[in-house]
């Protein structure tokens, strides 16, 4: 079963301290979950605070 980037996130943080560390509001944070994907303006500030559990490729194509 494929985990969705945005799954492999809002798991990693959560989706209010994940909308808190970005500065974002938690509906936006939902709301990524109808793409899968993780809007780009933010993957790599969630890089860098994942250290090192997320990679720039998790977050672009997901994991199996």
């Amino acid at each position: 079963m494929k985990i969705t980037p945005v799954d492999l996130v809002v798991d990693k943080f959560g989706v209010r301290p994940l909308a808190r560390l970005l500065d974002i509001s938690p509906t936006t944070v939902l709301r990524w979950r109808d793409s899968g994907k993780v809007p780009a303006e933010h993957q790599e500030k969630i890089i860098m605070m994942s250290g090192g559990e997320l990679s720039a490729e998790d977050l672009v194509f997901g994991r199996e």
